[in-house]
């Protein structure tokens, strides 16, 4: 279900109620209620909705008894394809060097993925027998089931999406670079 609503500059702004997010209350333009306030609801509702997906995918590791960052490196596994590094993991999925590397330790240790060298220092992961029957079993298809939510959004929107969340990143990242 969607309610529009138009800001004082006269934008017409959707509001998305979806299942359990909590559902904002309209707010009141006019006098009573200034740009900034309105603004403040809006990146309420926008971070509320990014925990939400973060809350789903937490939620859906503890089902399978795996951490957050370990769904996370075997769904990455499967889009890059294994034999990947350490660092493209950190690059792909934002995370610090220690964070997967203790992850892909304890997926070695829990028999999901084993190393074989590379050059140098590095070390390419691949699934194990019993790790690639686990991810075919619980990590393909949460993965199918996140594209099926992005396919089941109009081409219009799924582009939208990514416009306006590259925007609000790229003016996330200069607004942290000013002192």
């Amino acid at each position: 279900m969607c309610r529009s609503i138009t800001n004082r500059r006269h934008v017409t702004l959707e509001i998305a109620s979806v299942n359990s997010w909590p559902v904002i209350p309209a707010p009141r333009f006019g006098m009573e209620m200034d740009m900034e306030q309105n603004n403040q609801q809006f990146l309420r509702a926008y971070k509320r909705g990014n925990k939400e997906i973060m809350d789903i995918y937490h939620e859906e590791a503890g089902k399978i008894g795996v951490s957050d960052s370990t769904l996370a490196i075997l769904g990455a596994l499967c889009e890059i394809g294994e034999g990947c590094l350490q660092r493209e993991l950190c690059t792909e999925l934002f995370m610090n060097k220690q964070t997967v590397n203790s992850a892909v330790r304890k997926m070695v240790k829990d028999g999901y993925v084993y190393l074989t060298p590379g050059t140098g220092r590095q070390m390419h992961i691949r699934f194990t027998e019993v790790g690639r029957a686990f991810v075919e079993k619980n990590i393909r298809p949460l993965l199918m089931k996140d594209q099926q939510a992005f396919l089941n959004l109009k081409e219009e929107d799924q582009r939208e999406l990514v416009r306006i969340t590259s925007l609000y990143l790229k003016n996330l990242k200069q607004q942290l670079k000013k002192v």
